[in-house]
């Protein structure tokens, strides 16, 4: 029947910020709390990377603080090459990563749900693809920053 119209569609990014903000409020609570896990080691390397080029205005190729020493641009777990450290400078080391987490959820949903709308899923079912699978990813990091 024409005059039957479809319920209107809410946009991907819509449905994933709400849900990202909703799911990222436990790490956004405790604002000045670290994270579990490996957040410290990635904490100390992002806070030396900063620390060299704020204090010492050097382009930080060595990181003399780890391990005895290390190149640090063949670390691949650096992060002086990534939208942290831009951040990092601006509204320091803790915050750059607290930032960065709807960011990166949302952009993980909007992956699962492109890549199950290109294997033919359509309406709800590429929204359960991206919501099943990114699900468990803020729960941890909500528990991990009340650490």
């Amino acid at each position: 029947d024409p005059t039957v119209r479809a319920p209107p569609r809410l946009p991907p990014l819509l449905v994933y910020t709400v849900l990202g903000l909703f799911q990222l409020v436990g790490a956004w609570r405790d604002w000045h709390h670290l994270g579990g896990k490996d957040w410290n080691y990635f904490l100390g390397q992002t806070q030396a990377e900063v620390t060299t080029l704020l204090r010492y205005l050097q382009f930080p190729l060595w990181m003399p603080w780890r391990c005895g020493g290390q190149p640090v641009l063949a670390q691949p777990e650096t992060m002086l090459l990534s939208p942290v450290t831009p951040l990092a400078l601006a509204f320091g080391t803790l915050a750059a990563f607290k930032l960065l987490l709807l960011p990166i959820f949302v952009a993980g949903c909007l992956g699962l749900h492109a890549l199950a709308r290109r294997l033919g899923l359509t309406g709800a079912a590429a929204y359960a693809v991206a919501l099943l699978a990114a699900w468990r990813m803020p729960t941890e990091l909500a528990k991990d920053a009340r650490a």
